[in-house]
């Protein structure tokens, strides 16, 4: 027997030791037999009490952080010790302080330098944010939002795998509440997930301001709720049967379906979102948009519906649909956010767009009954450098203020500031066009162009909804080649230049019938009656009307306008101002037998001027007198005494603002002709005033009333 082993054993038997060696911050006790021969070894039970972790802590090598979070912490339990394989079974942990309280219950062991356990764990944080930071000095404040923490569950521990299965944990503050239950593993660096994860977000905004990283649009959502079964490695974890309600907010909805959260984190599954009003989410981020003219609403509810799919800075959107107030359109949508600017890319189906409430609201000023001015405002082209995009949209049909379009596709692109729409097709007015525009905002004076060409377009229907002039008919058609610039609509519209050209090819024009009004306009002057050929069953027809313009500083010039009918000829010039929107266009129909007395040969000048919308047609009396005037007095005299003669010259003097009586010209009966007051009353209308009148309503102009000026 080797006494001196077994008294060096014997005498740790029932013995406590390590008591007090850090002042009184750490006591411990053991029973049970010891030896230290060969080496030590250890057979018995142990409990110790920590009373302050972090004087412990000092004298640590390496330093450990966060055990000042740590109160008095008892542990008990069996200890097994023999060379370097070491037991700890029934091991009874229990802490308690004012931040973190726990148990742990369960067996440890160390063979060489792999660790082994298996025990059942309970904790409790006051307040998990600055307790974990205390442990993990590199978490970000935004740890703060999670406030009081529980967690319980089941550890595995085997060399550098650890495993809590059954894991619950919890998290509560006014901010956020938080659960996942499941299972945690770690084996070396790598971490993994496998179980069920929900949250509740009662206020985006709020969490947002007590956040370090910003969330985008935070201020347009309300509360939102997560739920998720996250599975495989973080870094590369897989949510599964992922849903995200949103509500309460300016921007409300839901998401349903799997997200993959690594490198490029991506979504699959079905989206809805809506709001009851994206004017309230624009002026939220700065932008004011303009308010509704009428009783239709517009930048109010919105909504959009699809199936997502994608990562998140490139995202498709199939089956979408799309709701702005009362439009609606479907498509296919995407997003790359990958080059230095975003491309936006689309499909898009409508059916009829009906855009004039958005039209009327960018008007600043809205005069009842007439065409709204241009509008001053500085047109914002900043934004058309923020993204790129691509997006072909064809619509059943297009409803603008004063014009209606039947099928229509384009293709809208945006490229470095530029924006170009371009028309392919477009069908209107029973006729077809194609057309293009382009807004470039590269500079700092936004630039416009314009090219379209329309064809065979039914000219009453055309006329009447851009001119309010109903009364022609035919097939017409136009080119235009527009260009412009300006900081404003108004700028730009008083800035283009360029040229067109319109025409009409078998055609009418009813209210008059022009051979007939030309025939009896002589007789008419002479007998001082409104002559024949105007009234609601009168028409004029022509087999072409073709004209010409070239535009310059907002003023089209109209060189050459010319009607051809079968036995009228009409020919005319004029300016349309765009920018200032009004007309001035001179037109004189004559007859085409040019040996026609009168002023059937010579024809009547007629001239339309006035506003777009309001313009009224008159005699062109400045015309006549220019022709007159230009010709030798006696010349003038002979035309006026031989061709028409009479009354009729007295008439045309006084039309032209020569004298009323013309002198050695009798009457017919032999006796002097009376002066214009006295041939006919002040207070009834003269035969100039009828034939103005019966011209003016032709061109949908209100006649005068009986004794209007």
């Amino acid at each position: 027997m080797d006494w001196e082993k077994l008294l060096y054993s014997y005498s740790y038997l029932n013995t406590s030791f390590f008591q007090n060696p850090i002042g009184n911050a750490f006591d411990m006790t053991y029973t049970g037999s010891a030896r230290f021969v060969d080496g030590p070894e250890l057979e018995g039970r142990y409990t110790a009490t920590i009373r302050d972790a972090a004087a412990i802590a000092a004298v640590l090598s390496p330093d450990v952080t966060g055990l000042d979070a740590i109160g008095q912490t008892d542990v008990r339990g069996e200890v097994s010790l023999e060379a370097d394989r070491l037991i700890l079974r029934d091991t009874d942990l229990k802490t308690q302080s004012d931040a973190l309280s726990g148990t742990l219950n369960g067996t440890f062991g160390r063979n060489g330098d792999r660790l082994t356990g298996n025990a059942r764990f309970e904790a409790d944080l006051a307040d998990a944010g600055p307790t974990l930071r205390g442990f993990v000095p590199d978490l970000t404040r935004d740890a703060d939002v999670l406030g009081a923490m529980s967690a319980s569950g089941t550890l595995d521990l085997d060399g550098d795998r650890i495993a809590i299965d059954d894991l619950v944990t919890n998290t509560r503050s006014p901010l956020l509440t938080a659960s996942y239950q499941g299972r945690l593993a770690r084996t070396g660096s790598a971490v993994s997930l496998e179980g069920d994860a929900s949250a509740n977000v009662p206020s985006v905004t709020a969490l947002n301001e007590a956040l370090e990283a910003e969330i985008p649009y935070a201020e347009s959502f309300g509360r939102v709720r997560l739920s998720a079964s996250p599975e495989g490695e973080v870094g590369d974890l897989r949510l599964a049967d992922l849903t995200v309600d949103m509500s309460e907010g300016a921007i409300n909805g839901r998401f349903s379906g799997a997200a993959v959260l690594s490198e490029t984190t991506s979504l699959s599954g079905a989206m809805e979102v809506d709001g009851p009003s994206l004017r309230a989410i624009a002026a939220r981020n700065g932008t004011a948009l303009p308010p509704a003219t009428g009783d239709a609403p517009i930048f109010e509810r919105f909504g959009l519906a699809g199936n997502v799919a994608g990562t998140l800075d490139e995202l498709q959107l199939d089956d979408a649909r799309l709701r702005l107030d009362a439009l609606e359109a479907a498509g296919t949508f995407g997003i790359n956010l990958r080059p230095e600017r975003p491309l936006l890319t689309g499909d898009v189906r409508l059916g009829e767009l009906d855009l004039r409430p958005y039209v009327s609201a960018y008007s600043a000023q809205r005069p009842e009954g007439a065409l709204p001015p241009w509008s001053e405002a500085s047109i914002p082209t900043q934004g058309l450098g923020a993204a790129d995009a691509r997006i072909e949209i064809a619509a059943d049909g297009i409803r603008l203020p004063r014009i209606r379009l039947g099928q229509t596709r384009s293709t809208v692109t945006l490229e470095n500031g530029r924006l170009e729409a371009d028309v392919p097709q477009m069908d209107l007015y029973g006729g077809s066009g194609r057309g293009s525009f382009v807004l470039d905002g590269r500079s700092g004076e936004p630039a416009i162009a314009i090219e379209a060409g329309l064809r065979d377009l039914q000219a009453q229907s055309f006329l009447g909804a851009v001119a309010g002039f109903t009364r022609a008919t035919g097939q017409g058609g136009t080119q235009v080649s527009l260009q412009g610039r300006g900081s404003s609509q108004a700028a730009i519209m008083r800035s283009l230049s360029g040229q067109g050209s319109f025409s009409v090819q078998d055609g009418s024009i009813s209210g008059i019938d022009a051979a007939e009004f030309l025939n009896g306009l002589q007789s008419a002057f002479a007998s001082r009656a409104l002559p024949g050929g105007i009234g609601a069953d009168k028409v004029t027809q022509f087999r072409e009307l073709l004209g010409e313009f070239s535009m310059s500083q907002g003023v089209a010039t109209i060189d050459d306008f010319t009607l051809d009918a079968a036995t009228v000829a009409v020919e005319g010039s004029g300016q349309i101002d765009i920018g200032a929107q009004t007309i001035d266009i001179r037109f004189r129909p004559r007859a085409r037998d040019r040996d026609m007395g009168g002023l059937a040969g010579f024809g009547i000048p007629l001239r339309l001027t006035g506003p777009f919308g309001a313009a009224q047609a008159s005699l062109d009396a400045d015309f006549l007198g220019q022709v007159l005037q230009a010709r030798a007095a006696q010349e003038a005299q002979r035309v006026i005494g031989d061709r028409v003669g009479g009354t009729a010259g007295a008439v045309l003097g006084s039309i032209l603002g020569a004298p009323q009586t013309v002198p050695d010209d009798p009457a017919e009966d032999g006796s002097e002709m009376p002066s214009a007051d006295e041939a006919q009353p002040q207070d009834e209308p003269t035969i100039e005033d009828a034939v103005q009148d019966g011209l003016m309503e032709l061109f949908g102009v209100r006649t005068r009333e009986k004794g209007e000026d």
